[in-house]
């Protein structure tokens, strides 16, 4: 009998149901459009005072014999993604990450019992597209959603066993026409000797790094050697003393072979470290970044960053740095836009060559 009643049935489903209907996975964090928190744990306070006679300090910082004084707060912050449920326990997640909105090249967690996850190392001030798919299910996905990163630097890579690694990348450039470009140059502790990492680590900087050369900035004395696999990683060791000693005669041919390796476009990704990460490798850093034309503010406090590491402070007004700043102030100003003058007048006379340092540029410069 045909009562003329329309009756509506609502049905809950979940990843085990008709295929051909689609179930959206609702996405909450990041939210579409949205900038998350800064991706370091830690941040440091960046003094009022900079470079001036009247307040340099006396220390000088033990290069040659580091000691451990604090514990390490070089550490990267994740970006947490949340989704909502759409199936029990037994339901099995796949996130996707990328830059590209199709989700080319993404990074894929997959098998998540949870509706969330924590990705750490993403680049900063970078647009990212996500999704959340149930495995084995093309019917129950969620949309694509957008956010940005902060821009907040530095961009800390945790590796295990090691302090201080982070992307030279991601300063901005003081023109305000780009910035460097991030994932190509890292720095940060040895590897193996006094702060051996595990082969997980190793893998990890072979793999997801992508380190084609370990350059080792450690003498014999230090009993320098590869701590990665040289059948896939060109170990290149050039000892070298840091700061001031950047103006000694000595000290010009290391330094010169230094870019030479920087001006080769397939020794990239780089590793450079010495023991630390923190003084020959806070030098060259700082070259690089300042051949490439971030401002000396930056410069400043990417050096005094280390002092989240172990190796107690370092700090833009002591005796050392300031030793650094005085030898490159002899080739220019280090104020503004001049301070990469400075230093591609420094490197020319050292004996870099205008060809290599225009190739750095165009390797290292990422513009808008």
């Amino acid at each position: 009998m045909n009562l003329g009643l329309t009756l509506t049935v609502r049905v809950r489903r979940t990843s085990s149901d008709n295929p051909f209907m689609p179930i959206k996975i609702q996405l909450r964090q990041p939210q579409d459009g949205a900038t998350p928190p800064p991706l370091q744990r830690y941040t440091w306070p960046l003094p009022e005072a900079r470079i001036t006679d009247e307040t340099v300090d006396a220390v000088a910082y033990r290069w040659k014999d580091l000691e451990v004084l604090n514990e390490d707060r070089s550490r990267p912050a994740p970006v947490r993604f949340i989704w909502d449920s759409v199936g029990d326990s037994n339901t099995r997640y796949e996130l996707s990450v990328s830059r590209s909105p199709d989700l080319a090249d993404a990074i894929v967690i997959d098998k998540l019992t949870d509706c969330q996850e924590d990705v750490y190392h993403l680049y900063l001030d970078t647009r990212y597209f996500w999704r959340v798919r149930v495995l084995d299910s093309a019917a129950a996905e969620s949309a694509i959603h957008s956010f940005t990163t902060s821009a907040r630097t530095p961009r800390w890579i945790h590796v295990e066993g090691a302090t201080n690694v982070r992307d030279l990348g991601g300063w901005p450039l003081v023109d305000g026409n780009g910035m460097v470009r991030q994932g190509l140059i890292y720095r940060g502790s040895e590897l193996n000797i006094r702060l051996p990492v595990g082969d997980d680590s190793l893998a990890y900087m072979k793999n997801e790094l992508g380190i084609r050369t370990d350059l080792d900035f450690r003498g014999s004395s230090e009993t320098a050697s590869p701590a990665l696999d040289e059948a896939n990683v060109d170990w290149v060791n050039i000892p070298i003393a840091p700061y001031g000693s950047i103006a000694e005669e000595s000290m010009a041919e290391p330094y010169r072979a230094i870019f030479e390796v920087l001006a080769t476009a397939d020794r990239y990704p780089i590793y450079l470290h010495c023991v630390g990460g923190a003084d020959r490798a806070g030098t060259v850093a700082l070259l690089i970044n300042g051949l490439l034309g971030v401002s000396i503010d930056d410069l400043i406090t990417d050096y005094e960053l280390t002092s989240l590491a172990i190796w107690g402070e370092r700090s833009g007004n002591a005796i050392d740095f300031i030793n650094l700043l005085r030898a490159l102030g002899e080739f220019g100003s280090l104020h503004g836009d001049d301070v990469r003058e400075a230093v591609s007048t420094y490197l020319s006379h050292i004996g870099v060559s205008e060809m290599e340092m225009d190739m750095i540029r165009r390797i290292m410069i990422e513009r808008p």
